[in-house]
Formats: C-alpha cells, structure tokens, sequence
C-alpha cells in the first residue's frame, strides 16, 4: 500500500481515538440524525400525498351524497330517468378539477356520464370499479388505456375516484367514478416535496459543516500532536547525540589526557635518577592529577544517576545544589514559586541550573552566584547570575544540551556576559497551564 494512504489511515484512526466516547455518539448521533431526515424527505412527500387523495375522497363523497339525496331516480338502473339527476351532478361535481363523471351499474353499464356517448354503453368491470362495488373507496392514476377512456385520451393525464352509491339499507346500488386532472395535483405535491427537501437540505447542510468543522479540529489536533511528538522524539535523539558527545569530549579531555600525562610521570619517578625534592614534586603533581580524574569520573557518574528532581522535586534539588561542595562559590539562592511545572519541564531548569553553576567555578573564577526561580506571568524564569570573568569562546556542549532540553518544553535559554561583569543565564519555561 501507498505510504501516504497509510498516513491517512493512521491520521483518521487517531482521530477517531481523538473524538473520545462522547464524540463518537455525537458523530453516529449525526449520521442517525442524517438517516431520519433522508427518511423524512420521502415519507413526508408520501403522507401529504395520502392527505390530499383524503381531502379529495372526502369533498367528493359530499359532492356524490348531495346529488344522491336531491335527484336520484328510484333505481339506478338501465332506462330510469336520469334529467335532474344530470342536472344536479354537472352542477355539484363537474367543473374545477373534475373534467369526466361516470355512474356504473353492477352489470358494467354505464348508466349516465356527462359524455353522452358512453351513456348505455357496457365494459368488462374494472378492478377498481369491482372493489367500489365491494364497498370499498379506490384511487389510481390512469395510463386511459382501457375500452371505456376512448374519450378521455385527450383530457392529459388524470386521477380516478372510485365512490360506492348505497341504499337506505347500506347495499350498493351503484359506483360514481370521478375523473380530475392530475396536473394540479402533481403540482401541489411537488411543491410540498420541493419545500421538505430545501429544508431537509439546509438542515443536513448544517450537520455537514458542524461535522466537517469538527473534523478538522480533530483532524488538526491530531496532526499537531503527531508533529509534537516527532520533534520531542527528535530533540530527545538530538540531546542524547549531545549528552554523548560531551561524555566522549569529558573522558578524552578530563580522563584520557590526564591518564597519559599520569602514564608518562610515572614512567619518569620509576626511569630516572631525580633528588628527593623534584621526585616529591613530581609525585605530588601526579596525586593532582589522580583527584582530579577521580572528581571527573565522580561528576560524570552524578550525571548519569536518575536526576535528583525525580526525587526530591525542584526546589529541593536546587536548594542542594547551593549547598553542595566547599570548592564552589558561594550560592545565594531565592525561590518564590515553581507552580504548574512538570517533570520533564523541572528537569531542564535543574539541569541549567547545575551547568551555570558548573562553568562559573570552574572557568569564570567566580566568587559569588545568585540564583533565582520565579514566575512571570504564565512563565518560570530561572536566572543564574555569577561574578566571574567572561571567557569568549563558541557554546559548550553542556550548555547546548540544556538549550535543547528546554526548547523541547517550549522554553529558551539566554546567555548574557559583559567584560568585567559575570555571566547571566536566563531561562525561560512556560507553565503548564499555559501550554
């Protein structure tokens, strides 16, 4: 598979990790929500349908009724006087939308029409007209196919109304099929399935950006996250590459060359004929240089031990960092508050700390250093202020290790050294809760 499809397989799978339980109910609650109203755009359509066939079946059942009661002949049947009962049908149910009305007898007679023509005249009985005669209402759009629509093909398309016509005694006697264009009808049922489906739309629509918007939050979110990660991993390769080689620099400067300057004085006390005085000086200068790999071993192994603010925390950790050793200047140290720190961010004052305090005695000749933890604003600010003499020269690789610790937390790191006037060391770590 592409790597880049990967990618986007990792990114969506983390952000639906990302949207947590709640979100994802949020998220299927949307898609529900989607499916209900797809479902709406149909079934409203549909059972306004189904009203207004009601509504018509109704009007005409009352429009059939009047004409029944006012002029029905005794009987409907073939050859009954049917002149005011025609009068009164093309008066209550002709006109409008109604352009045809037919009265069918049981046997497939049509016993009057307002078409003249098909008065008298028998048809094989439809479904429809069958059921009416069963008691039952019946509706259907007509395709006018059939014998009896011979003259009805030029009306357009048309609904059909099958209504039964009973007796005092509840029988059918008769079937009144009304014919009413269907255009208007079309027309009012597209209207009401234009305006659910506008609506339907604009509501999805909304559904569409509020999901689209928190996708990309989450989708943001989680790639900004990815990439905080990368340059954690990153600088955390980057400060264990330097932390490596200061270690290498340390043990060939520090350890390996005092070794052979060790080797080699010791070469000369066994080969040589030296007097008492210069053979004691020689060995003392080779003692010097014992102690001194012996507190650079000890140094470097301190730094290799689990760091003391794991422990103990910052403040404590710093407050023994002044008072450790009589061979380093004195240490005045004023803590006002280290709040909202975490581990990792505590670590890199620590770590800052030690190493300003590490180079002021043992490069500047400082006498005194001032050290300070304070917070400005959402910032911790560490400041290591010595009185040393400033040594020009490129960055160590102690001080670029702590630089890169506090970057990966967000921080920075300042140094400040004026001729004649010590080092100042700044550092800056933003507190969590502004992060």
């Amino acid at each position: 598979m592409d790597m880049r499809g990967l990618s986007v397989r990792h990114t969506y799978r983390a952000a639906w990790r990302e949207l947590g339980r709640l979100g994802r109910v949020a998220f299927f609650g949307v898609l529900v929500s989607g499916f209900v109203a797809v479902s709406l755009g149909f079934l409203v359509p549909s059972a306004v349908r189904s009203q207004l066939v009601t509504a018509r079946v109704d009007e005409l059942q009352r429009a059939v009724g009047t004409v029944v009661d006012t002029a029905a002949p005794s009987e409907f049947v073939s050859g009954a006087d049917f002149s005011d009962f025609a009068e009164i049908a093309r008066l209550r149910l002709l006109g409008g939308d109604t352009v045809r009305v037919k009265l069918w007898d049981s046997f497939g007679r049509i016993l009057w029409s307002d078409e003249e023509r098909l008065i008298g005249r028998r048809f094989n009985l439809q479904h429809d007209v069958a059921l009416a005669f069963d008691g039952e209402i019946s509706v259907e759009e007509t395709a006018l196919t059939d014998a009896e629509n011979e003259f009805e093909r030029d009306l357009g398309p048309l609904i059909e109304f099958y209504l039964p016509v009973r007796n005092a005694d509840g029988e059918v006697t008769a079937v009144f099929e009304v014919y009413q264009r269907l255009e208007p009808f079309n027309e009012t049922l597209g209207g009401v399935r234009a305006s659910t489906w506008i609506r339907i739309g604009s509501g999805l629509g909304v559904l569409a950006l509020f999901m689209g918007a928190l996708t990309l939050v989450t989708l943001h979110g989680v790639e900004r996250r990815r990439n905080e990660s990368e340059m954690l991993l990153r600088r955390s390769l980057e400060v264990r590459e330097a932390e490596r080689v200061r270690l290498a620099a340390a043990l060939h400067d520090d350890v390996g060359q005092p070794l052979y300057r060790l080797l080699y004085g010791l070469e000369v006390l066994k080969d040589s004929q030296l007097d008492p005085g210069d053979a004691a000086a020689e060995a003392q200068q080779l003692f010097d240089l014992v102690r001194g790999v012996d507190d650079t071993l000890r140094d470097e192994m301190r730094r290799l031990q689990t760091s003391p603010v794991y422990q103990q925390g910052l403040r404590s950790s710093l407050l023994a960092l002044a008072a450790n050793g009589n061979d380093t200047p004195a240490i005045g140290i004023d803590i006002e508050t280290n709040r909202g720190l975490g581990a990792v961010a505590e670590e890199a004052l620590y770590r800052t700390a030690r190493e300003a305090v590490a180079n002021a005695a043992k490069h500047s000749g400082a006498t005194k250093i001032d050290l300070q933890l304070n917070d400005q604003g959402n910032v911790a600010v560490l400041s290591v202020v010595d009185n040393g003499k400033w040594q020009q020269g490129p960055e160590g690789l102690g001080i670029a290790t702590v630089r890169a610790m506090l970057e990966v937390v967000g921080g920075d790191l300042d140094i400040r050294s004026v001729t004649g006037r010590g080092t100042t060391v700044v550092a800056r770590v933003p507190l969590e809760e502004s992060r």
